[in-house]
């Protein structure tokens, strides 16, 4: 009897899906309005009933765990289903109002900032097995921390400094510290050469900045060679010359810098173009 009506249950759902697939969308809009209506004339006292009859079914020893199964796979479903949605909804509050969900992070961070890192550390450890989310969520990381840093660099540098006051390195943290860096400026040499001039350009105070992808398209176009000599350079063997020097008040700006092979930039040194190409051509 149980094995004839689950199939008949069966039955009439894939009834009522073929139904619904040969709807109109105008029928379905009708159906969908219908049912609203009838949920809305169900008195409280219906919906309490049913209400405290599926709790009951609930914590039925038989029928429970059954109950939860299924709500679980129906969940999970829902979910997968409605993901993609979800996530550009949660985005979109985020990006209207973010002041709340940056208080509630404070605000948890610092009622057991032990339990949040242990968080964390749980959450890394079981995405390590998917490169591609280990990488998405490295990008997040590095875009929200530049634009932290973008928008009070004081207060980051400050913040920075009383950290590493407060958490001074030992011997060994120095070693593993300055290995990182060194690989990194290896693997990392356009990135790295900026850097070093941005950061002299700020403590010169002359202003200025480039990207990474700024320089390589400059790089590309003089087709990776010196804009002096015309000598071919490598990535690793190509250096941004500023055409007024940064030291003569000149900016880090791209549109102040010539790409140049490692011998021209150093005969120019702090001459300016002009200065050089006399140089050159005497």
């Amino acid at each position: 009897m149980a094995k004839f009506k689950g199939r008949e249950r069966e039955y009439h759902r894939e009834w009522a899906r073929a139904h619904r697939a040969a709807m109109t969308p105008a029928e379905k809009e009708a159906l969908s309005i219908r049912r609203k209506k009838a949920w809305a004339e169900r008195t409280t006292e219906q919906i309490e009933t049913a209400s405290v009859r599926l709790c009951a079914r609930r914590e039925d020893p038989v029928t429970g765990p059954i109950i939860r199964a299924r709500d679980k796979i129906y969940g999970a479903r829902c979910y997968a289903a409605h993901r993609e949605q979800r996530s550009i909804a949660a985005k979109k509050r985020y990006a209207d109002n973010p002041e709340p969900y940056a208080l509630a992070a404070r605000r948890r961070r610092a009622a057991d900032p032990d339990k949040v890192r242990a968080q964390k550390r749980d959450s890394d450890r079981r995405c390590s097995a998917d490169p591609i989310v280990m990488e998405r969520r490295r990008r997040l990381r590095r875009v929200s921390s530049a634009a932290r840093r973008s928008a009070d660099r004081e207060r980051y540098n400050r913040e920075a400094r009383e950290y590493r006051a407060a958490h001074p390195l030992t011997s060994e943290g120095r070693n593993r510290a300055a290995a990182s860096s060194r690989k990194w400026h290896i693997s990392n040499p356009l990135n790295a050469r900026i850097r070093k001039s941005r950061r002299r350009a700020r403590e010169l105070g002359n202003g200025g900045s480039h990207t990474v992808a700024q320089w390589r398209m400059l790089c590309e176009a003089w087709e990776w060679s010196c804009s002096y000599c015309g000598v071919p350079v490598t990535e690793r063997g190509v250096e941004r010359d500023h055409k007024i020097p940064l030291s003569r008040g000149g900016s880090d700006d791209i549109s102040n810098i010539a790409v140049s092979c490692r011998r021209c930039n150093r005969s120019k040194g702090t001459q300016t173009v002009e200065e050089f190409l006399r140089k050159l051509v005497a």
